[in-house]
C-alpha cells in the first residue's frame, strides 16, 4: 500500500501566528503541537475510524509478512483508534516501530495489533508538528538537555494552548518557532499569557543565542 498521508507543510504556515495546542513536550528544542483550526477534522476522522474498525476491523488484520516500512496502519493507543506509519519491522520479535503521526509518538507495537488503514483515512495530513524554539541554547555547553530543564518545559507547556509563529520551517511537519503560552486562569482573572522562550531565560534554563539552533538533544 503506497502511503498518501503526508506531514503538514510548515512553509505554508510561515510569517503568521497560529492558535495551537501543545500535545507533548520533550525539551526546549523538541515538542509537538496541533493546529487548533484542524481539531474538528481530526476529531471527525478518528470518530469515523473507530466506528469502521469496530464494525469490520477483523477483516482488516495484517499478517506479519504484509507489514512493511512506510505501510499506513490503524492501531489502538490508550484504547482509542489512531493512524500510524510503519518505520521499522522486527520480524524476529513479531513487532513494528510505528509513528502515530497525529500524536507525535513512535512506539513498538505487536504485529497482531496492526490493521490496514483504509484509503479514506489516509488523506488528512498527520496533525502533529514537531517544533523547537528558535535562537536558544543551554546556559552552559552540553550535548543533552538536563532533566530539570525538560521537566520544567513539560510543566509550563504540555497540554496547554497558545499562539505560535513558525519562524524557520525545517521540513514538512517540523519547524523552529516562537511560542506564547496561554496558561490557566481563574474565575476572576484572564489566562496568563507568557512567551516560553522569555520565561525559560528568566528562570535560567536557557539563554538567547544568535545561532538559529544548536546541537543539544533531544531536538527537532
Amino acid at each position: 500500500m503506497e502511503a498518501s498521508t503526508r506531514f503538514i507543510d510548515t512553509e505554508e504556515l510561515n510569517y503568521e501566528w497560529h492558535d495551537v495546542e501543545i500535545i507533548r513536550v520533550s525539551s526546549p528544542l523538541l515538542f509537538w503541537v496541533r493546529l487548533r483550526n484542524g481539531e474538528e477534522n481530526l476529531r471527525d476522522l478518528l470518530t469515523d475510524l473507530a466506528t469502521s474498525m469496530d464494525q469490520k476491523g477483523r477483516h482488516l488484520s495484517l499478517t506479519p509478512r504484509q507489514i512493511t516500512e512506510e505501510l499506513l496502519v490503524a492501531t489502538r493507543y490508550k484504547n482509542e483508534w489512531q493512524r500510524g506509519e510503519v518505520v521499522e519491522v522486527d520480524l524476529a520479535c513479531g513487532r513494528a516501530l510505528v509513528t502515530l503521526g497525529d500524536l507525535g509518538l513512535t512506539r513498538w507495537i505487536p504485529s497482531e495489533d496492526l490493521y490496514i488503514l483504509e484509503e479514506q483515512y489516509q488523506q488528512l495530513p498527520w496533525q502533529a508538528i514537531a517544533c523547537g524554539l528558535a535562537h536558544i541554547a543551554p546556559p552552559a555547553p552540553t550535548n543533552k538537555w538536563p532533566q530539570k530543564t525538560r521537566a520544567l518545559c513539560r510543566l509550563l507547556a504540555e497540554k496547554e494552548k497558545g499562539e505560535m509563529l513558525f519562524t524557520y520551517p525545517l521540513r514538512p511537519g517540523a519547524a523552529l518557532v516562537e511560542l506564547d503560552i496561554h496558561g490557566p486562569g481563574d474565575e476572576e482573572m484572564a489566562p496568563k499569557i507568557f512567551n516560553l522562550k522569555e520565561e525559560l531565560i528568566h528562570l535560567g534554563h536557557i539563554r538567547a543565542d544568535q545561532k538559529i539552533t544548536v546541537d543539544t538533544f533531544p531536538a527537532v
